[in-house]
């Protein structure tokens, strides 16, 4: 089939070759025939002008009009071409010049690519020249080849020879021109399909792109939509639990309550995991870079697990190397998470014993950037080493009763992985069944200011028990916009127990009215309300208070940019549903130092 189509893109191509020789012969021939008349007056000749020059152009058109088809017109030219030759020495009385229109005429048939059309014009030159040059030698009156008298046999040969050379060189050169246009044509066609099919493959791959995107978004929606959907009631859920933890409970009542709040925030470390990961595979994730201390980081770490390893009799140990650097710069928050789930997942599968963390240098440089090596050692089950090669796959157990027994979305791995990866770091483990584990991975970072200070990083610092007194500590006027009637209720006797008086609006709009109708301080900020968003809000109001309050957002929302959103809005902090009571505590202690020192 592929031959076939060559087949005809040839004969296509060589048409289109002939067409053009043939349109250029009609003006040479024409110009041929004008010159056998002008030179006609010279010795008047313009019976042969006339006579050879039309039988001439006679018998190239008639076999041209007669076998249209036919390539003999053709060689019907390249004779034709050879007696104009004649016709002009004769005229000019073997003028020696007159010659080279036999090249002229070679040269010419070059353009149809065909080396056999040289043969004909050869053959006339041969003949002619041996002809005449003998007749002329003899003395045949009114014969002309030269316009010297005689012509011996050593000139004629060499004569002849030179020819032969010329028309051989125009018959190669006209075979090769016919390779290289064949050859060329073939590049073309085999360039043309390849543009083809990269078209096609373009066409697709744009397409897979922009199915892919379309998939992508649509995770991205149902993932802000799911966690916006189970993080607002569980807002609820969990700020309750708060709140009747404060109050006074029997030890069964208050071990109830703890299982719901341990639950909710189970839960609620499911979504994150689910969402961390979704935003590194999609190249969303973003490290952040800033000075922290690496020994509290690992404390804080520790502490989230200490109650629990009290309860289990487990040691939690942390050894930071003398040479380490304790304030370095990089994204605590990530790095904390990496440690969280390292560590998490060595108390989970650790029943006796010890959980260790080691803090080593591995390499300095003279700029200041350093390479940190983190292990964790645990003296747990272990891992028999065909599993090994699993363990940080996403959403991947050692085997399903791990997750019956240890429970675990098998994204904790996979996604410390990914950060460690983003942090320039290298992950890797080594177990030993019935032995323990290692977990090890490194970081580049840079060494921080050591002089810098932190004031609103440490939560423990703030008490966690509610007391009205916080808000003599740290006063304000405050306005809540939520339209959720659960967090409405939530917020609202937070605050109450915590000294305040807040004021609410259930919508932007109404948010808006009472800013002018009011001064307030702080404002929390629902992102999404009816009427007015909270977006839409802030902006309004950071157009047109003349003094402007702090506004912190509160958000379901965790998929998108949002808090860059957020402060491109003109939002002051963001606050992420469901918020801690400590994590609240913390933000208006922050605004209320940082109005002091403005």
């Amino acid at each position: 089939m592929n031959k076939d189509i060559n087949a005809s893109n040839n004969q296509t191509f060589f048409f289109e070759v002939k067409e053009r020789s043939d349109r250029l012969m009609n003006y040479f021939l024409i110009c041929f025939f004008l010159v056998g008349l002008l030179i006609a007056s010279y010795y008047d000749t313009w019976l042969i002008a006339f006579g050879v020059g039309g039988i001439s152009l006679l018998a190239y058109y008639s076999a041209k009009i007669a076998l249209p088809d036919s390539t003999l017109y053709q060689y019907v030219l390249s004779t034709v071409l050879g007696i104009f030759m004649a016709q002009f020495i004769y005229q000019m009385h073997g003028m020696f010049e007159m010659h080279f229109f036999a090249f002229i005429g070679s040269a010419l048939l070059i353009t149809y690519q065909k080396w056999k059309l040289q043969i004909p014009i050869l053959i006339i030159v041969v003949l002619h020249h041996t002809i005449f040059s003998h007749l002329q030698n003899i003395g045949f009156n009114k014969v002309y080849f030269s316009n010297q008298d005689h012509i011996d046999l050593q000139t004629l040969l060499i004569h002849l020879l030179l020819a032969a050379v010329i028309f051989f060189i125009c018959g190669l050169w006209a075979y090769q021109l016919e390779k290289y246009s064949a050859m060329r044509k073939q590049n073309e066609e085999a360039l043309d399909k390849s543009n083809q099919q990269l078209r096609k493959f373009n066409l697709e791959l744009e397409k897979a792109r922009q199915d892919a995107d379309q998939a992508s978004q649509a995770k991205s929606i149902f993932l802000a939509t799911m966690s916006h959907e189970i993080r607002t009631p569980m807002n609820g859920v969990i700020g309750m639990s708060t709140l009747l933890g404060e109050t006074p409970l029997t030890e069964e009542q208050r071990m109830f309550n703890e299982t719901i709040n341990t639950c909710g925030e189970t839960l609620i470390n499911v979504i994150n995991d689910i969402l961390d990961f979704s935003k590194i595979e999609s190249g969303n994730l973003e490290l952040e870079r800033e000075d922290f201390d690496l020994r509290r980081l690992i404390e804080d770490v520790l502490y989230i697990f200490a109650s629990k390893a009290a309860q289990t009799h487990l040691n939690l140990i942390y050894d930071i190397q003398e040479n380490v650097p304790l304030q370095i710069v990089g994204d605590h928050l990530r790095l904390k998470q990496i440690l969280t789930n390292l560590v998490g997942n060595a108390m989970k599968f650790t029943e006796q014993g010890e959980v260790c963390v080691f803090v080593h240098l591995e390499n300095t440089k003279p700029d200041g950037q350093v390479t940190l090596r983190f292990d964790i050692r645990d003296t747990g089950i272990g891992i028999p080493e065909d599993k090994l090669n699993r363990l940080f796959k996403a959403f991947s157990q050692i085997d399903s009763s791990t997750t019956r027994k240890y429970g675990g979305t098998g994204l904790g791995l996979a996604i410390s992985e990914k950060l460690v990866d983003l942090m320039g770091g290298q992950i890797w483990v080594e177990s030993k069944p019935d032995l323990g584990s290692t977990f090890s991975f490194t970081i580049t970072t840079y060494i921080g200011n050591l002089n810098r200070q932190a004031p609103f990083q440490d939560e423990k610092l703030i008490p966690s028990k509610l007391s009205t007194n916080f808000s003599k500590k740290f006063p304000f006027t405050i306005l809540i916009a939520e339209d959720n009637q659960m967090n409405q209720h939530v917020i609202l006797n937070i605050l109450r127990k915590m000294g305040y008086s807040p004021d609410l609006a259930k919508n932007g709009q109404e948010a808006i009215e009472a800013v002018k109708q009011k001064e307030y301080e702080i404002i929390l900020m629902d992102i999404q309300m009816p009427v007015m968003d909270g977006l839409e809000a802030t902006q309004i109001i950071r157009k047109t208070l003349k003094k402007q309050p702090i506004i912190i957002a509160l958000t379901a929302n965790v998929m998108t940019d949002d808090e860059e959103t957020c402060i491109n809005a003109g939002m002051n902090d963001y606050i992420r549903k469901p918020f801690k009571l400590e994590e609240l505590m913390n933000r208006l202690e922050k605004w209320h130092l940082i109005g002091i020192e403005k």
